[in-house]
């Protein structure tokens, strides 16, 4: 029995097998609370009417635009039925995102598609009619289960990706202890009230000019820095002026912690930079290792991933995810494009020290990996009439053309504005506005006009071609953002921070900085937590930008940061994966738990049928490992092959793999045998017609994918926990909502 369903609700009143699918949404309707914010494995079992519901693992289809399209395996039970029903439904479900807990939560579902070949009409009135229950469908599962589908399954025809920046930024190399200190552009100086002092605004650092002496000043590890020129020589400040004190005090009346003095401290070399650069710091002469298997060596004393290749002699860098070498480590830096990079890298075993970089190497299973994670949307739901947004500018609106497109966008403020055809649409933490006035009043936005996602990565507003509209009704809008929101992009079969290009800024009353690629040392790090700082990065020598306001100084939080403070701190600073929606106070912005678009039935279970029991473990009997096919029919992998499911029956459809060709570990865990009467083991198996090839090779793809998701969600379990959300934070890799932060850059 198979059924394509329409798109209307309506329609499934009439549908013959109703009965058969209503119990099943309807059952899994009950799910608790507790199960549906944690894995709790599978298959997941309902008990309802004296029934019991197995729901084997969905297969993902696609996963796009917040929405999931998957199919899974169904076993329906009872008493009075002579053996199990067995039949495959094809779901379509929005989503919800919880990169910290690594799950994710399916609801608003339909069931699009059903197939239970062997139901008879006899059997199916044991199945009560609940299909207005679809709405109240909400389940969770682990996210590392989906992707891994996702990786093994699909294509990679997204793997190319937009072409992005590929020159190489300046590249400084030492052996002895360093500071890399950016400057946006040329310095440009604005007085701080109630002194003498002028302090260059476009950096995060803390630089001053005493325009008596000329001497310039810059905080540190504790202690001032000073120079007669912005671009050194730096020394220690033996007697710095007691007026720069006054500015120390502003700085840490606003929160940043003040870092004790170490006067016994060798001072680091200050290297200024103001265009993009990156600093690798060794620490001392390069000491190499080699990778067993492979003629690369790496460099053991630096927190870079440098390496030698033995081959041609080169040095190999890896900087925010691209690749550059030279025949020196004094340059000439030159890009290495993935398809020349030497093969050996895509041989370095996955324990490997350096084994993180296996995810910027295009053709490994971490690159696609990574390439498949950066698809996945952080979604969230807007109430139109709670959620407010005001723009801001410093001094009257000034709007700048876009290359190669017919829009402009507001340069002198802090958010995300552009202008198309005569309306105004702000981005402001993953939420769009619109207005018909640059200074609003702004509505939330249910239609993002598609010019806007023509935006090139050579302008800075390209980071907003990452963030969506999905769906809007009359009270709610469903909006998501991919990774590119934050400046994790797809490119050269791999996963790279940054678009490589180099924005001018706007520095005036206030400092609104536009993204940044190089300088931080970004690098990748898998479990959706997106770029984070190499170790080493002195965060202590970064402090709070300027705002404009001499009591007030700004926090560093320009997109590249995730608009949050730089922590002045000795240990390593990692931004990692924050939910931009989680900026928002208002509850108005809902993201960590679903609200369904469709409303529930009102009253009691839909029908009247009485809510059934989930049963919070599978009942035993020993393990199953069943999979639906994308023919409709139930499959199962045993240890001598593949098997259908066949009236009732299993019938082996193909020859078992020799033995030495399964890996013991094969067997992916938490899968549990249902209520089912088996064959006895000494009886020679039916064999049933095979089917297409390409059958067979999805389901041993997906198996595979099954085996690969659980050892990844065991992995994470066993990691480290993630750090607690800060207050304020943005997750999940760059940015939040608009070019710089805290009322100083953009927020």
């Amino acid at each position: 029995m198979q059924v394509k369903t329409g798109t209307t609700r309506g329609s499934l009143a009439s549908w013959a097998w109703r009965p058969l699918l209503g119990i099943f949404v309807f059952a899994l309707a009950s799910v608790p609370l507790l199960a549906q914010q944690t894995e709790v494995g599978w298959p997941r079992t309902i008990q309802s009417d004296g029934q019991l519901i197995q729901v084997y693992q969905p297969q993902v289809d696609k996963w796009e635009s917040g929405k999931l399209e998957a199919r899974a395996a169904v076993v329906v039970t009872r008493k009075e039925l002579g053996q199990p029903i067995y039949g495959v439904v094809w779901l379509s479900a929005r989503t919800t995102v919880d990169q910290e807990k690594r799950l994710v939560t399916l609801y608003d579902m339909e069931v699009t598609k059903a197939s239970f070949p062997a139901a008879s009409a006899e059997e199916s009135k044991y199945v009560a009619s609940a299909t207005t229950a679809l709405a109240q469908w909400t389940f969770t599962m682990a996210i590392d289960r989906l992707l891994a589908d996702l990786a093994i399954t699909q294509t990679e025809a997204k793997a190319k990706g937009v072409p992005l920046g590929a020159k190489p930024p300046k590249i400084f190399v030492r052996t002895n202890p360093a500071v890399l200190i950016l400057i946006d552009g040329e310095p440009v100086l604005r007085k701080v009230e109630g002194t003498n002092l002028m302090r260059v605004i476009n950096s995060p650092a803390l630089i001053v000019l005493e325009p008596g002496t000329g001497q310039y000043f810059l905080r540190g590890e504790g202690y001032w820095m000073t120079a007669a020129s912005v671009n050194g020589p730096w020394t220690k400040a033996a007697h710095p002026p007691d007026v720069l004190a006054s500015v120390l005090q502003g700085e840490e009346a606003q929160g940043a912690p003040a870092a004790a003095a170490q006067p016994a401290e060798a001072a680091p070399e200050i290297i200024v930079s103001t265009e993009p650069a990156e600093l690798i710091q060794i620490r001392g002469e390069e000491q190499f290792s080699p990778i067993s298997g492979t003629k690369l060596l790496y460099v053991t004393n630096t927190d870079s991933n440098l390496f030698l290749n033995l081959p041609d002699q080169r040095y190999y860098v890896l900087l925010s995810g691209r690749w550059f070498r030279s025949q020196s480590l004094d340059g000439p830096w030159e890009f290495v494009a993935g398809e020349s990079l030497p093969a050996d890298f895509a041989a370095i075993p996955p324990g490997h020290a350096k084994a993180t970089v296996l995810a910027s190497v295009p053709g490994t299973r971490e690159a696609q990996d990574a390439i498949v994670a950066a698809q996945v949307p952080q979604t969230a739901t807007i109430n139109r009439k709670l959620v407010k947004f005001k723009a801001n500018y410093d001094g009257a609106p000034q709007f700048k053309p876009i290359e190669g497109t017919d829009m402009s966008y507001a340069v002198n403020s802090p958010d995300d504005i552009i202008l198309v055809e005569g309306r105004y649409y702000a981005l402001h933490d993953g939420v769009w506005f619109v207005a018909d006035n640059a200074q609003g009043p702004w509505a939330v936005c249910a239609f993002v006009p598609p010019a806007i996602y023509s935006i090139p990565p050579t302008s800075p507003l390209y980071p907003v071609t990452f963030a969506y509209v999905y769906e809007a009704t009359p009270e709610f809008v469903y909006v998501g953002y991919l990774p590119g929101y934050f400046g994790a992009y797809i490119w050269d079969g791999a996963i790279v921070y940054g678009t490589g290009f180099w924005y001018p800024c706007w520095a005036y009353d206030f400092w609104y900085p536009c993204p940044w690629t190089w300088g931080f040392g970004w690098q990748y790090a898998y479990w959706g937590w997106g770029f984070r700082w190499r170790p080493w990065y002195p965060s202590r020598w970064y402090w709070r930008p300027w705002r404009g306001r001499p009591a007030e100084f700004p926090r560093w939080s320009q997109r590249v940061m995730y608009n949050r403070p730089v922590e002045r701190t000795a240990t390593a600073v990692r931004m990692e994966a924050r939910n931009a929606y989680d900026r928002w106070t208002t509850p108005g912005v809902i993201s960590h738990h679903p609200v369904p678009l469709r409303a529930p039935a009102p009253g009691r279970a839909p029908g009247g049928v009485v809510p059934p029991r989930a049963v919070t473990r599978p009942p035993t009997g020993g393990a199953h490992d069943i999979y639906a096919g994308p023919d409709g029919h139930v499959y199962e992998y045993q240890s001598d092959g593949w098997y259908r499911r066949e009236g009732g029956q299993w019938q082996r459809f193909e020859p078992a793999r020799p033995p030495e060709a399964r890996a013991p570990e094969e067997r992916p865990p938490e899968v549990s045998r249902p209520p089912t009467e088996r064959a006895p083991e000494a009886a020679a198996p039916r064999v049933a017609p095979s089917p297409p090839s390409g059958i067979t090779q999805q389901l041993e793809r997906q198996r595979q994918a099954r085996i690969e998701g659980a050892r990844r969600e065991g992995e994470f379990h066993r990691a480290a926990p993630a750090p607690s959300r800060p207050s304020g934070g943005a997750r999940m890799g760059g940015g939040g909502g608009g070019r710089g932060g805290g009322g100083g850059g953009r927020r």
